[in-house]
């Protein structure tokens, strides 16, 4: 059993040493696996797009803005969970399960979608996806290493 809430906000440390922590979100957990899935999260929020929902501080604890990016998803070991720094609320994820599905949603998103690269957005998008992926690597190659071999 975990201690790790869904709907929490954590620092998520990569099992390798000089690869930098991130902030983020913990939309599910599989005790089988032991691993957990997670939104990044970023203060960056002029960057944001239609994919992403603007967290203020009163709603997440947290003493700046939050960047909830639901398009820049994975897979983390419960280990790799560091420190509880805040939370969201029902709504919240709910709305973001909305998105991740590919649904529509109002009232809460940020900005008009990057369709185009030259779009600076995109360029930020990428950053961030290579940024948590660089956490997330070891669990989710083991994941697809689980599920192909069952």
């Amino acid at each position: 059993m975990t201690d790790i809430e869904m709907g929490g906000i954590y620092r998520v440390v990569a099992m390798a040493c000089g690869i930098p922590s991130v902030l983020a979100l913990v939309t599910d957990f599989d005790e089988v696996t032991q691993s957990v899935t997670v939104i990044l999260l970023s203060p960056d929020i002029e960057f944001g797009s239609s994919a992403d929902l603007l967290l203020s501080s009163d709603e997440t604890g947290r003493a700046y803005n939050l960047l909830a990016e639901s398009d820049i998803f994975g897979y983390a070991w419960v280990v790799q969970v560091d420190r509880y720094v805040g939370r969201v609320g029902p709504q919240v994820m709910k709305v973001l399960a909305v998105l991740r599905e590919g649904g529509a949603t109002t009232g809460r998103l940020v900005a008009p979608p990057v369709v185009v690269p030259d779009d600076p957005r995109w360029n930020f998008k990428m950053r961030e996806l290579k940024r948590l992926q660089a956490i997330t690597a070891d669990c989710t190659r083991e994941l697809i290493e689980m599920q192909k071999w069952g």
